[in-house]
């Protein structure tokens, strides 16, 4: 039966469903009800906590990751979705921002966000590019957060990230 969806840290509208991230478990709202969930069906199951949740704004699809992996949910509504791994790396807990695909030199909106290699782009069409896993290394945190800006005609990509005291 239908049951209120679950609360979370992580929440995205995406095709008329809200999707919620709890631990290891995304929920998915009844179409338009997005109060309403069944609990026995609406979820996907990842083998480790989501940190980042894509925006929903693509119809391609939504961007996921966790501690470990990065995954792309791809499809029509829900229960057709193809679970994709895209990274074999994850995130810190994060939310993307979104922003014109020309300061990625692609069409359309991109989000960015940082994971646990370097700023991550996602494309409208389910692409993805780290643009500066090979530029700079950046250390495992537990938390982050990006911005972006423009100033007198120059892109600007600002992140920052905490490390927690107990992470390898």
């Amino acid at each position: 039966g239908k049951a209120r969806i679950p609360a979370g840290t992580l929440l995205a509208h995406h095709n008329g469903r809200i999707y919620v991230a709890n631990g290891n478990v995304l929920w998915y709202s009844e179409p338009f009800a997005y109060g309403l969930c069944d609990l026995r069906f609406n979820f996907f199951m990842f083998s480790d906590p989501i940190t980042m949740l894509g925006r929903g704004e693509f119809n391609g699809g939504l961007f996921v990751a966790t501690t470990e992996r990065t995954y792309r949910l791809r499809g029509g509504p829900p229960d057709a979705m193809n679970m994709l791994e895209i990274l074999r790396y994850g995130a810190p807990r994060t939310v993307p921002v979104l922003v014109d695909g020309s300061v990625a030199g692609v069409e359309g909106k991109v989000e960015m966000w940082q994971s646990h290699k370097g700023l991550c782009i996602g494309g409208s069409d389910g692409s993805i590019i780290n643009a500066t896993d090979k530029k700079v290394a950046i250390p495992k945190s537990s938390g982050a957060a990006v911005a972006f800006r423009r100033d007198r005609g120059i892109n600007q990509i600002i992140s920052t990230s905490v490390k927690t005291a107990n992470m390898g």
